[in-house]
């Protein structure tokens, strides 16, 4: 799972993480099913709305995403189709004025748990800079060290209002 936007609002939030998915999907055409010798193929669904963050756990502690947006996410991912990015229309409303995207609308779906959804496929990416990992951050014992920063980051519990949230299968 990948978000954008949070912790700090980021107008750009909802292309970064598309490019990413869209990055995603073709560096998995690389790796091979062991058994088939055929390419993976991953299923992307996005979805823009408001989350919670924070860390769960004490003995093993996880950073984990809350709320609607992330469930709507995972609908996006598992409705969708192999090799492609599926988005919500509030996705849509977001990258549309964007001219590195084309879309095809998908129409009225069925989606488990919330009724009928518009809903569409990023077809089409302008190639762009490539999405560069963040190296990881040090372990919290070495003091003085300050992980670089970036644009795509993980942080404690916040919430905002405008937040993409990809799900990846």
């Amino acid at each position: 799972m990948v978000v954008g936007g949070c912790p700090e609002v980021d107008p750009d939030h909802a292309e970064l993480v598309a490019r990413q998915a869209q990055q995603m999907i073709q560096g998995s055409g690389h790796v091979l099913v062991p058994n088939t010798q055929r390419p993976v193929q991953i299923r992307v669904g996005m979805h823009t709305g408001p989350v919670v963050a924070g860390i769960v756990g004490v003995k093993m502690p996880r950073y984990c995403l809350f709320g609607d947006t992330v469930n709507t996410a995972s609908r996006m991912e598992s409705h969708g189709l192999a090799g492609h990015i599926h988005i919500s229309h509030s996705t849509y409303t977001c990258l549309r004025s964007n001219q590195r995207f084309s879309f095809e609308r998908r129409g009225q779906i069925p989606v488990k748990g919330k009724g009928m959804m518009y809903t569409y496929f990023v077809v089409d990416l302008e190639p762009g800079e490539p999405v560069v990992p963040e190296p990881p951050p040090p372990p919290a014992y070495q003091h003085g060290l300050q992980p670089s920063s970036s644009r795509l980051k993980v942080v404690p519990v916040r919430r905002h209002p405008f937040s993409a949230v990809c799900e990846v299968m």
